[in-house]
């Protein structure tokens, strides 16, 4: 893997930073307070009552799950039971479980199959919200790391696409 430091530059015996460190200052502040907002934000939930119906249902009774995921149910359902006529506010993790535990039912019959499709259906804008705003912070961290290196973002995810290929010829699950 080649590493490179971009850092600084040599001109005429002189050392000068290619780094801009307003500009790392500012994306960090940027970062913080993303980030900050990101782990506290409540997303709006709004769910029909007969997916409450559905979800306290035939749902809850047939969920299957492995292990410790019985934590992340019980916890979901207390989040369930906060929500108000269908509407309610709830965490990023509250969204992602839910979505996961939806992902993964297993249902048997036609009713199941169009209550979980209209679950599904109120739940995925909210979902999509919560990812959209994980990849801003994801993208806002690529940024920061780009100008902490001193090169252009797209020169910082071709290093780090190249980085993850390995050398030639070696296998895709030992990279």
């Amino acid at each position: 893997m080649e590493i490179v430091d971009n850092t600084t530059k040599t001109t005429d015996s002189k050392t000068e930073s290619k780094t801009d460190s307003k500009l790392i200052k500012k994306l960090e502040t940027k970062f913080d307070k993303a980030q900050k907002a990101f782990g506290e934000q409540e997303y709006s939930v709004e769910v029909s009552k007969e997916s409450l119906t559905f979800l306290n249902g035939s749902f809850s009774k047939n969920l299957k799950f492995k292990g410790y995921a019985s934590y992340g149910i019980d916890e979901v359902f207390k989040a369930v039971e906060t929500l108000k006529n269908g509407k309610g506010k709830w965490k990023r993790e509250y969204v992602e479980a839910i979505f996961h535990f939806i992902k993964e039912y297993e249902g048997v019959g036609l009713s199941d199959a169009r209550s979980h499709r209209t679950l599904s259906d109120e739940i995925a804008p909210t979902m999509e919200t919560v990812q959209q705003n994980g990849q801003n912070l994801k993208d806002l961290a690529t940024e920061l790391e780009a100008a902490t290196q001193g090169i252009p973002v797209e020169d910082f995810i071709k290093a780090m696409a190249n980085s993850q290929q390995g050398p030639p010829g070696m296998p895709t699950g030992q990279r």
